[in-house]
């Protein structure tokens, strides 16, 4: 099962998940798009070795990043020295693979970025720059004959706790959470989602104008 649902009522397997899916309408509310400033470096996991990269202007819907802004604050209460990264928003990369993961999925997780209300997110550590330790980098699975140590169980637990108090839906890949799209309306039994997808020629214009008016730090 890729995704979680909230309630007792989960899926029995990925093709009951993507019929759900695909049942549920789309009314998208309008709500407009913020571009979150560039953030970095950040030294994260990538294939098992460390690897410096800047995140760049990343577009997401304005309720969002309210949300974001809720559990960064809420982090930085309990824990100081940690930040919450933002490594994808709004996004018509349909390239990414992830082992493990079916095509049909994968076309789920692209639309679902198209919305802007499902991100891919880390916590860094503001001291060493370093993303903690979450087992795998992102867009990696768990190996299935790999258990997972106490210190990757804890991260994982706290962005998981804090991202879903606000409300997004989790899913298996620890750095994946959606807000409004399809698969959160399926999650929390919604009627439908209330985030659409938006094609980058749409986005062109509005987070062309976002990015000259309104920068947004995460």
């Amino acid at each position: 099962m890729l995704y979680n649902c909230r309630s007792g009522d989960c899926f029995m397997n990925n093709q009951e998940l993507l019929r759900r899916i695909e049942n549920k309408a789309i009314r998208d509310n309008g709500d407009s798009f913020v571009v979150l400033e560039p953030s970095g470096p950040w030294m994260i996991n990538k294939d098992g070795l460390l690897v410096e990269i800047n995140f760049p202007h990343i577009p997401v819907r304005s309720e969002v990043k309210k949300m974001l802004d809720r559990v960064d604050s809420n982090l930085k209460c309990k824990y100081p020295d940690y930040q919450l990264v933002v490594a994808r928003g709004w996004s018509d990369d349909s390239c990414i693979e992830i082992p493990q993961v079916e095509d049909e999925l994968l076309k789920i997780i692209s639309e679902s970025h198209l919305t802007g209300g499902t991100v891919d997110v880390f916590i860094g550590d503001t001291q060493t720059r370093q993303m903690l330790d979450f087992g795998t980098g992102m867009y990696q699975l768990d190996p299935r004959d790999r258990s997972i140590s106490n210190e990757t169980r804890r991260n994982r637990y706290i962005l998981n706790s804090e991202m879903t108090k606000q409300d997004f839906a989790p899913s298996e890949m620890w750095w994946h959470f959606s807000y409004g799209d399809r698969v959160h309306a399926v999650s929390h039994q919604w009627g439908g989602a209330i985030y659409g997808p938006k094609s980058e020629a749409e986005m062109s214009v509005e987070v062309g104008i976002l990015k000259s008016n309104l920068v947004i730090r995460p």
